[in-house]
């Protein structure tokens, strides 16, 4: 009994309490969305719970606000886009304690492109929610035709009845970014901010083309561009 409890009973509450810690820090990394040590790490579980395979990144790059001291406004955050032999995959990551990643995604976000599919699309990135003032966020523009070397787009929030004429809409109030070339194929534009619709429900609507060197057009998304 002596040598039990001289001996063995410390031991085996040091076991006990190493276990609990063990417990309470994987409850923790859990509780913080299960942060990993590499961005490419987080995006690699991303594609297995989207059952995707093979995607490579291609482009990163920070997303930055106009206001960034607004409350609520993500710090730290990253847009990451992948690309595998038939999609392109988008990725939106916090960077924690320098070396730490998590996922921020709420939602899938996936291109697919095909010969029958438009060679360009635009996504949205750290899409922030500015009330009456409509939402902020960093538009990546993909495009899979190597001849592209300048992109476009406008953007518009329409309600139902403005769909009916959604070139009127994007002539009175479409918003044309400026994009930055971040890697071959991808383009980024940073705090976009894309006023509100003056109708109850209304959803974001991108038009995107582009250019090769001599300025001429090579691919638009919707396929049949408005001018």
């Amino acid at each position: 009994m002596k040598r039990f409890r001289s001996y063995i009973l410390p031991r085996l509450l040091l076991a006990l309490s190493s276990l609990a810690l063990l417990v309470s820090i994987f409850f923790l990394w859990l509780s913080m969305n299960a942060p990993l040590p590499s961005a490419a790490a987080i995006c690699a579980r991303l594609d297995r719970e989207r059952y995707v395979s093979g995607s490579a990144l291609i482009a990163s790059g920070p997303i930055r606000y106009q206001d960034p001291d607004l409350p609520g406004t993500p710090r730290n955050t990253w847009w990451f886009v992948g690309k595998n032999s038939g999609t392109f995959q988008f990725y939106t990551l916090e960077k924690m304690w320098g070396f730490l990643w998590r996922s921020t995604d709420q939602s899938v976000r996936q291109a697919e492109f095909s010969p029958d599919s438009p060679a360009i699309f635009a996504q949205p990135m750290g899409t922030l929610f500015l009330g009456t003032d409509g939402v902020e966020f960093t538009l990546v523009v993909v495009s899979t035709d190597p001849s592209v070397v300048r992109v476009e787009a406008r953007l518009a929030h329409m309600g139902i009845e403005e769909r009916e004429d959604p070139q009127s809409v994007m002539d009175s109030r479409g918003v044309s970014p400026e994009f930055t070339q971040v890697s071959e194929g991808v383009w980024a534009a940073q705090g976009v901010v894309v006023p509100p619709s003056g109708e109850r429900y209304s959803s974001l609507v991108i038009w995107c083309r582009g250019y090769d060197a001599n300025g001429a057009l090579i691919c638009a998304n919707p396929a049949q561009p408005l001018e």
